[in-house]
């Protein structure tokens, strides 16, 4: 293109040109043949198209250890109004095994495959390359973090004084899919009702409740993971424990009919009525006449004559003979 004014824009075609640098020879020739040509020497460098590229997912990238880590990188071109470039490789250092995508517009999706690494922060140096293109690379950090974790509890919520509950453990991977965590990643479990925490080493143990009083109690159940190294979250659950009153089984021996005159003397036995508990049928002892009332069927009560523990479970009660006239009693 001429100016107009001896100023010349000249255009050559580059698109096969490798990169590197190149020498040309300019010669301009006048039109006049009173005017002498003159020739100008150009050197340039013919360089790959600057380039840069970063993440689009947000940093750092967050994975449950055991599970691979996805990224988005995108690559575009500094020369050319940020435009994006497709058809990059990608190498990734430290070297591990990865996965790519070519999603368009210059974005790389990109699968690290980080299911072997324990849980920390791990950085990788991701590099995308073409042919005519400067390398971009671009820094991608990776958390691997333990996976949270959740407590089940299996208990009977009642228990009779006097008696020890069973407590059974469910220590769940939430990040796995709630499956059981085994017993060899359990550090330990702590029961605390206000008393000071204590201690199990398995899932399924027995707390001592034998001494504790009626009444409801509120149980601060932790699971501690292993941390060598760790693998899972703590997790707390509450649960409530109510100790109840035992149950009881009266019961006496066999009535015959008895002389009018004569005091009424029966003899009873008192049980504990527990099914399923190691105390059940166990005999109840030394209780004193101020446990034991008599009523008729109308709901008159009876005076002791006198009140005797015999032992083992077994009561012997007599009613003055002035009570009763002759007649059947309830």
């Amino acid at each position: 293109m001429d100016y107009g004014n001896g100023t010349y824009l000249l255009t050559i075609d580059s698109s096969a040109f490798s990169t590197g640098d190149h020498a040309f020879r300019f010669t301009a020739t006048p039109a006049d043949s009173y005017l002498l040509s003159s020739l100008i020497d150009v050197q340039f460098e013919y360089r790959p198209i600057s380039t840069d590229a970063y993440p689009l997912s947000s940093e750092p990238v967050e994975v449950p250890w055991g599970e691979q880590a996805t990224v988005t990188i995108h690559w575009y071109d500094l020369d050319h109004s940020g435009i994006g470039i497709e058809g990059g490789t990608v190498s990734v250092v430290p070297s591990i095994t990865l996965q790519m995508v070519n999603i368009g517009s210059g974005d790389y999706g990109l699968t690290i495959d980080t299911s072997s690494y324990l849980p920390g922060t791990y950085f990788f140096d991701v590099t995308i390359s073409r042919a005519n293109y400067q390398d971009a690379t671009t820094t991608v950090s990776v958390i691997v973090h333990i996976h949270d974790a959740s407590v089940s509890v299996d208990y009977d919520p009642t228990t009779p004084i006097g008696t020890s509950t069973y407590f059974d453990i469910t220590f769940l991977d939430i990040d796995g899919g709630s499956i059981g965590i085994g017993s060899g990643n359990l550090s330990q479990v702590t029961l605390d009702w206000g008393s000071g925490p204590q201690a199990f080493f398995s899932y399924g143990f027995w707390l001592d409740t034998s001494a504790w009083a009626v009444g409801v109690y509120t149980i601060n159940i932790t699971v501690y993971a292993t941390t060598g190294p760790r693998y899972y979250s703590d997790a707390t659950i509450s649960v409530n424990l109510e100790i109840n009153k035992l149950g009881v089984y009266l019961s006496w021996e066999h009535l015959e009919p008895f002389p009018n005159g004569d005091d009424f003397v029966i003899y009873v036995h008192l049980n504990v009525s527990e099914p399923g508990t190691p105390i059940d049928g166990n005999p109840i002892n030394g209780l004193t006449q101020a446990y034991f009332t008599a009523r008729n069927e109308t709901g008159w009560q009876y005076t002791f004559e006198s009140f005797s523990f015999l032992g083992d479970g077994r009561y012997r009660l007599t009613i003055d003979q002035s009570t009763f006239q002759e007649g059947d009693y309830t």
